[in-house]
């Protein structure tokens, strides 16, 4: 059974702080591209909008429609409600999240769904303070994936998961870093699984070149994983290998020509800097020794 699982209904101002990192939480829990529709990845050039737009959300394969209820939702009339309604129409299970920035427990922000709409006003929905929009996250995401039919816990599961996570450029070790802190929840097995991920997040991070270049790529797989960090012209600059729980760490460094042109760049700059910090070290090594000889 093809096509989207799961429908994200929501207001293009959320998109930004909200929407996209829902998304991405997603696909880092185990969805796939294919399992969401966003309009921003599932609507093509030259695709008519509203009939495809329709077309997923009277799909069979369609289980929940998630629906991002904030300020800016509640004013729009069309799109959003037209959505919904179509939900409603086919029988599809709703998920609401309100989204939202108040001090009274979200009663004001209640009434204004009322007046939007009854039927939805009625559905119990998780709600969300926009300052804990990143704390609540990863828990959206693993009770939506709840939701859904068929889905085996990750850190059971014998056949390994495999995420592809595409970086921007110029992204830093830390950011990757993080990306790999994600996945802590789906390694089965901690006491090995996990520090064989904390000892890869220090090789990330504490790598001499703290950006990569563009084209950058981490694969990861598990929950015997293996993370696989890309960039340049798809040439190797780091490989880390997680495929065992008493195999070690293998790191490959194979640079391909710009990253060795700009390492030698970079060497020849600092090297003045060097020279002069080893001369103070040195200085600094005759002073201390001649202390200790008064």
């Amino acid at each position: 059974m093809g096509g989207p699982r799961v429908f994200i209904i929501h207001a293009g101002e959320d998109k930004r702080p909200f929407v996209y990192p829902l998304f991405n939480t997603l696909r880092q829990q185990g969805l796939t591209n294919n399992d969401i529709f966003l309009d921003q990845v599932s609507i093509y050039t030259g695709d008519v909008i509203r009939d495809r737009i329709i077309s997923a959300l009277s799909s069979e394969s369609l289980e929940l429609a998630v629906i991002v209820v904030s300020g800016w939702l509640l004013n729009k009339r069309y799109w959003p409600k037209l959505e919904y309604e179509t939900c409603l129409k086919n029988n599809k299970a709703i998920f609401p999240i309100w989204l939202d920035t108040n001090k009274d427990n979200f009663n004001t922000f209640g009434k204004h769904v009322g007046s939007y709409s009854p039927t939805l006003k009625q559905l119990s929905a998780w709600r969300v303070q926009r300052c804990d929009v990143s704390y609540q996250l990863p828990n959206i995401a693993a009770e939506i994936i709840r939701r859904l039919s068929n889905v085996t816990n990750l850190q059971n599961k014998e056949v390994a998961f495999e995420r592809t996570l595409d970086c921007s450029p110029w992204i830093d070790h830390n950011d990757i870093a993080g990306v790999l802190r994600n996945y802590y929840d789906l390694l089965a097995d901690p006491k090995t699984r996990r520090l064989l991920l904390q000892q890869t997040q220090t090789l990330l991070t504490l790598e001499t070149r703290r950006w990569v270049w563009k084209d950058a790529q981490i694969t990861v797989h598990g929950p015997r994983m293996e993370v696989v960090f890309f960039s340049g012209d798809r040439t190797n600059k780091y490989v880390v290998h997680l495929d065992g729980d008493d195999r070690p760490i293998n790191s490959v460094v194979e640079k391909g020509w710009r990253l060795w042109l700009t390492d030698g760049v970079w060497a020849v700059v600092t090297a003045p800097w060097r020279l002069l910090k080893g001369l103070a070290g040195a200085i600094r090594g005759s002073d201390k020794k001649a202390i200790e000889n008064e």
